[in-house]
């Protein structure tokens, strides 16, 4: 893809992410210190989630209420069913290219892998359009385009990156909305155990020692 000045793998199961980043996480956002619902709006200043600022652009205008926002109980409902990804405090996210509505995290500090627990992305009523990540870099500059598997009900959704990113942007061709609550984030990709280093250094030794002593 054009631009794309990086690479990065996505996962879909909780576990192969959690073992790809050998259970290291740096942050989680779980939207619990939020005691009152939160507009995300344009106009406004970004929301301040901890490690990311959460802000909002689009053509439409939205009311004073907002559209995407932190929702906390009571959650809200649509066609008479409870929103909520896990029964707690969580995103309520509008996007849509056909309102060019799009919803940015801007990270604190580059990162290099990241997770998080989506409810219905790409899947809201008669909409089915899957849900994009557009992976950013501090100068602006595309790391990847991650598409997300189009699903009703709350699913996995993670992706570990080798170039540090700034910013996620969140977008899909058709206007509805998705959720996401318990982010994970770290800012490295942890390394191998500085022992499959020493090996090489540990054989050598052992080999001189055993020559010393012929």
């Amino acid at each position: 893809m054009a631009g794309v000045v990086g690479a990065s793998e996505s996962f879909t199961d909780r576990a192969r992410w959690t073992a790809a980043t050998k259970q290291s996480v740096d942050f989680t956002v779980d939207f619990e210190d939020f005691t009152d619902d939160t507009p995300v709006l344009e106009r406004n200043a970004p929301v301040d989630a901890g490690p990311f600022e959460i802000t909002e652009e689009s053509d439409i205008f939205f009311p004073a209420s907002g559209v995407t926002r932190i929702e906390t109980a009571p959650y809200p409902t649509r066609s008479r069913t409870l929103i909520t990804v896990n029964g707690t405090n969580f995103m309520d996210t509008f996007v849509g290219e056909s309102t060019n509505t799009r919803i940015t995290l801007a990270m604190d500090a580059p990162i290099k892998r990241f997770g998080a627990s989506f409810l219905n992305p790409g899947d809201e009523g008669d909409t089915l359009s899957p849900l994009q990540m557009t992976l950013m870099t501090e100068s602006l500059e595309v790391v990847d385009v991650l598409t997300l598997p189009v699903l009703e009900g709350v699913t996995f959704f993670g992706f570990t990156s080798d170039t540090p990113v700034t910013s996620i942007v969140f977008s899909q061709e058709e206007s509805s909305f998705f959720g996401i609550d318990d982010i994970l984030g770290g800012y490295t990709i942890p390394e191998p155990s500085s022992l499959v280093f020493l090996a090489p250094s540990l054989w050598f030794i052992a080999s001189r020692r055993q020559f010393a002593h012929r």
